[in-house]
């Protein structure tokens, strides 16, 4: 089972898997500060997908210092990974 972690920043998002005690793969993009809870979740599925880590995700952790990107992203994981944040 892998933790699915977010660090939100005002310019940049980091994303990384967290899985057997090292990290499996990590992202960087753009903060999209108006993006959608849809759109964030369409575009973690995909890259959970082409990783190969779409059903290892179970946890999700988020850090952020964008507090309305925090409910949209919680929203996110939770419709789209079904995962608890």
């Amino acid at each position: 089972m892998a933790l699915l972690a977010f660090d939100i920043g005002n310019t940049q998002t980091t994303i990384g898997v967290w899985h057997d005690g090292e990290w499996r793969q990590q992202w960087r993009l753009q903060t999209a500060h108006d993006r959608t809870a849809d759109e964030y979740g369409i575009f973690i599925k995909s890259l959970l997908r082409e990783g190969n880590f779409e059903n290892l995700v179970t946890r999700v952790a988020i850090s952020s210092v964008v507090p309305a990107l925090t409910a949209t992203m919680t929203q996110a994981c939770e419709r789209y990974l079904k995962a608890p944040v």
